[in-house]
This record gives structure tokens, C-alpha cells and sequence, in this order.
């Protein structure tokens, strides 16, 4: 939806007056970060006066390089600010309703606090009052809220109204109007899925029993033919099975997560091997959440490994090591520790398949914290083969890293769904 808006505003055909620099950067530190931002300003100039325009452009050269004077050795946010405000007030001379706008795209290596303390010292400089500057941040996360709040009169937080669930049906509309099939029934079938998908967040009970109807009865007539619609069961199931939970009808949740489970199964041959696995893993691990709310920790245990071992058959290791580390929490549940140590040390081993990075952003980090205490450790894994894991990782100071992480847990533990109106922390 970014990449969307970004292409938006570099439209050649708008009549604006608005300037657009999309730049891509990475943040580790802060003297970096304002290289960054100028080396890619630089490369977007570079690409424009390199680049071939239609006849009717006017030829224009931009000349500019990036002035070492703006450098203040005590404020790291200085060449670029300066920098950026002085290309802003140049280019723009013959423009004079004009703004520069520089919109920054985070990738790569970003450091939370470094891009903080970056713009903490960027705001204590003059900016050009022809300038913009944009970083994206998720909703929910909202990162840079502590900059808001510090400059209210500089930072403004804006929040895009874009009702996301409503543009997806008018493309979905606009598709089936516009089909030239002489079988409309793929564009009908999305118009209606995405419908049923607004209906279970409205809480709109006839029109799901109705849509799912009609979701179900196409996907019916198309499998006589196209064996891979069996997936699109799942996909429905999965719904209706989320649609109950929102009325806590676990019951009828239950009834729902089985039938997606046996679509799943049934997938299996129909389409390929890897997406078939990975919807079984989704949907087993789907009614072992809901058994997890009920605090039926054997069956949900049960399959939990079960899910593991479809994860396990289409490579899908992040999945794997999750659903290994709910064993895990399943079987402490019922006090059953060894069993709890080797369901951790299998999904601990699967760090080797990932990257150190997702490994951070993933639940390793539960298993690595219920595996520091859990006395049966040894029987799987050596502490030399445990510690020198962690060590890798996380460093020397791998320990403290964890009581670290262990700390947020007990301050946010994780939630299973809600079951009966009632939260049931799997901690």
C-alpha cells in the first residue's frame, strides 16, 4: 500500500508543484544515517540527469554535491538537515508556491533508538520552511510517538483515512465487471470472499451465512474440474471457524476448524506440496489455539506436533520452531518437564536454518528463556553446544539479553484466543 502511495506521488502527469524524493536508507548510527540521506538524494539526482524524458520536458541539469560547511561536530543530524534545506531552497527559486519533500524509506538494518536520537538532534536545527520531511511508521507500532509528543509544533503524526476493507471489494467489483471470461466464476468468487472477509468483521451474521453459501457453492463446481480449488475450503473454513470465536461459540469453532483441517488434508496432492503443508500446519496449529484457550493442553500439544511436522515437510522452519515451542508450553502445563525439553531443544536446533535476524524477531527467544532453567536441558542438548548458540547470537552478555526479554514477557505476556469472554495467558 506504501509502494501504492509512493508511485502516486511521483506521477509525471501531476499538474503539483510538490517536489518528491524517495529515500532509501538504512539507520545504524548516527553519523551513517546523514551520509545515507545524502548519498541517496545524490543517486536520485544522478538518475535524473542520466535518465532519457519525453520530447515535451524541458532539458534540466541539476547541479548539485553535498557541502561539507553544514557539518557540526556536535549535532550528527547537521550535514544532512543542512544540506537538505539548502537543494529544497535552490531548486525550487523559480518555483515559489513549491515544496521539496523528502520521504524516507527505512530497509535493511534499522536501529529504533539511533533513528530516535537522529531526529531529537535533526529538530534542534533551522529546516527550510520549503521543505518536508517523511518517515512511514505501522500503525500500532508508532514508533516515533516520542517525537511527536516532544515537537508538536514541528512533527505532525498524520494517519491516512483509507477504509482498506472497502477499496478491496471495489477492485474486486471492478474486476468482475470488467472480466472478458466466458466463466466469471474466479472474479465472483473473490468479489464474494472478500465480502464474507468484511462480513466476520462487521459481525454481520446473515450476510456470512449468505456468503459463505455462495464461496462454498462455487468452490463446488469449479473442484469438479480444478482439483487445486480444495484450498479455497480451507481459506473459507478458516473464516467461519475466526467468525464464531468472535461470538464465542467454541463449539462451533471447533466444528469449523476440523473441516479446514480435512480440507487441508484433502489438498494435499491437489496442490502443491509446499502451500498444501503449510495450510495443514496453519490449521492444526488454528484448533490447537483454541484448545490452548480452553486449557486442554494434551490434545492441543498434540497438535501442535502434529503441525510441527507439516511445517517441517515444506521447509517452513519459523512455523516449525513455533509450533515446537507450544509442546513445549503444553507439556509444562501438565508438569511433564522432560517432555518440555525436548520439544524446546528441537525447535532451539532449528536456529541453524534461519538467520540470525529473524531468529531475533521470532519466538526463539521463549525457548531460549524456558530452556535456561528446565533441568532436563542436558539430556538434548550440552550447555557447551546451548551457550555457544547464544553466544552467537546475542554475545557474551547473552544472560542479560535474556532477563531482558524474559522482563517484557511478564510485563506483556502472550495471549491465546479468547475462549467463553475470558483471555487465557500461555506464558
Amino acid at each position: 500500500m506504501l509502494g501504492a502511495f509512493y508511485d502516486y506521488l511521483l506521477d509525471i502527469e501531476s499538474d503539483s508543484d510538490e517536489l518528491v524524493f524517495i529515500l532509501q536508507v538504512s539507520c545504524k548510527d548516527l553519523e551513517d544515517f546523514s551520509q545515507q540521506l545524502l548519498q541517496a538524494l545524490n543517486q536520485e539526482i544522478e538518475l535524473w540527469n542520466t535518465s532519457s524524458r519525453p520530447k515535451e520536458f524541458e532539458p534540466y541539469h541539476v547541479d548539485w554535491g553535498i557541502n561539507p560547511q553544514y557539518k557540526d561536530e556536535t549535532n550528527p543530524a547537521s550535514l544532512a538537515v543542512g544540506n537538505l534545506s539548502s537543494f529544497a531552497q535552490d531548486i525550487l527559486k523559480d518555483v515559489p508556491e513549491g515544496k521539496c519533500n523528502f520521504v524516507i524509506v527505512l530497509q535493511g538494518t534499522v536501529n529504533e533508538k539511533i533513528l530516535v536520537k537522529w531526529l531529537e538532534f535533526a529538530l534542534t536545527l533551522p529546516w527550510s520552511e520549503r521543505m518536508t520531511f517523511t518517515i512511514a511508521d505501522e500503525l500500532g507500532e508508532q514508533k516515533l510517538k516520542s517525537i511527536v509528543k516532544r515537537f508538536p509544533d514541528t512533527v505532525i503524526d498524520y494517519e491516512p483515512p483509507i477504509d482498506l476493507d472497502s477499496a478491496m471489494e471495489k477492485v474486486a467489483q471492478q474486476a468482475l465487471q470488467e472480466s472478458e471470461a466466458e466463466d466469471s466464476s474466479e472474479d465472483e468468487f473473490r468479489l464474494a470472499l472478500v465480502q464474507l472477509v468484511n462480513s466476520v468483521k462487521q459481525r454481520d451474521a446473515d450476510a456470512t451465512q449468505r456468503l459463505a453459501k455462495q464461496c462454498l457453492d462455487i468452490a463446488l463446481r469449479k473442484i469438479e474440474k480444478e482439483p487445486a480449488w480444495m484450498g479455497q475450503f480451507v481459506s473459507i473454513y478458516a473464516l467461519l471457524m475466526n467468525d464464531q470465536l468472535g461470538y464465542q461459540q467454541t463449539d462451533e469453532a471447533l466444528y469449523f476448524a476440523d473441516k479446514a483441517i480435512e480440507s487441508a488434508h484433502l489438498s494435499i496432492g491437489a496442490i502443491e506440496d509446499s502451500q498444501a503443508y503449510r495450510l495443514l500446519g496453519n490449521t492444526l496449529l488454528s484448533k490447537a489455539s483454541i484448545l490452548v484457550g480452553l486449557q486442554q493442553w494434551r490434545p492441543a500439544r498434540e497438535l501442535y506436533l502434529q503441525g510441527s511436522g507439516a511445517y517441517a515437510y515444506c521447509k517452513d522452519y519459523f512455523m516449525q520452531m513455533d509450533a515446537l515451542r507450544m509442546c513445549g508450553l503444553c507439556s509444562e502445563k501438565i508438569s511433564e518437564d522432560k517432555e518440555a525439553a525436548e520439544h524446546y531443544v528441537q525447535g532451539f536446533l532449528l536456529n541453524q536454518w534461519l538467520s540470525s535476524e529473524v531468529i531475533k524477531n521470532s519466538t526463539f527467544p521463549f525457548i531460549a528463556v524456558a530452556l535456561e532453567h528446565n533441568k532436563y536441558r542436558e539430556k538434548f542438548i550440552s550447555d557447551k553446544a546451548f551457550t555457544e548458540t547464544l553466544e552467537a547470537l546475542y554475545g557474551e552478555d547473552w544472560s542479560i539479553e535474556l532477563y531482558r526479554f524474559k522482563k517484557l514477557v511478564e510485563q506483556q505476556p502472550p495471549q491465546s484466543p479468547q475462549v467463553d469472554g475470558e483471555d487465557y495467558s500461555a506464558d
